[in-house]
């Protein structure tokens, strides 16, 4: 194997006269240009004599015309993947940004779609209470079948509640007019929805609020 190993060349005293001065700048970058081309000669002389042989190269040639050209191609290759590696980072940089952005947007998008639901229903129940105290005598206008309805629930215990079916039996109301009027009386807050945890079967109960107005409407 060859001794003459080419990194060995990089010392801070270039010229060997005992000193670091500015001289010593120039060989530093002599050296640090040659070094791809010196390191392949001495790897080709350790480990392919044959080849260096045929081609007559030797420890001579650090530093040549020729270790000069295999250094502008190794350095231009290094400048290459540099530049490829700099340009792939860039591009996933990129793409992984646009991705979390899409995210976010969703996201967002998806929270005000939401939030302006859950707005839109308060919305609706303090108008509908709105609706209600704004009225001359504070209290809702109902129509007969509304009031029937209503009035259904007078005599049931207050912990139970009555089935779409028992209102269509109790008041002769059509099923389609009761649920209309059930969904405008739970609006106005006289009777609440209930579910029945066996059957899961939707049952209707009155409130304080619709007890006080049958109270008032009878006593009226």
């Amino acid at each position: 194997m060859n001794d003459s190993i080419p990194w060995e060349s990089l010392v801070w005293d270039g010229n060997a006269d005992g000193q670091i001065t500015v001289s010593d700048v120039g060989l530093w970058l002599q050296t640090l240009f040659f070094l791809p081309g010196d390191t392949l000669i001495w790897l080709s002389l350790s480990y392919a004599p044959e080849i260096t042989q045929f081609f007559e190269v030797d420890a001579g040639q650090y530093g040549s015309t020729f270790s000069a050209l295999l250094s502008v191609f190794i350095w231009l290759g290094i400048a290459v993947v540099l530049l490829s590696t700099s340009h792939w980072l860039t591009t996933l940089d990129r793409a992984v940004t646009g991705v979390v952005q899409n995210s976010l947007t969703g996201a967002t998008t998806r929270t005000h779609i939401v939030r302006k639901a859950l707005a839109d229903v308060f919305a609706r129940q303090r108008a509908a209470i709105r609706r209600w105290w704004m009225r001359g005598d504070n209290r809702p206008k109902l129509s007969n079948e509304e009031l029937r309805v209503l009035k259904a629930h007078m005599h049931i215990d207050p912990t139970s509640a009555l089935a779409i079916s028992d209102l269509v039996r109790a008041t002769g109301v059509p099923r389609l007019q009761i649920v209309d009027i059930l969904d405008r009386l739970s609006e106005l807050r006289l009777l609440d929805r209930r579910v029945d945890p066996e059957n899961h079967e939707s049952g209707y109960a009155l409130t304080t609020p619709g007890r006080k107005f049958l109270t008032t409407a009878h006593e009226g």
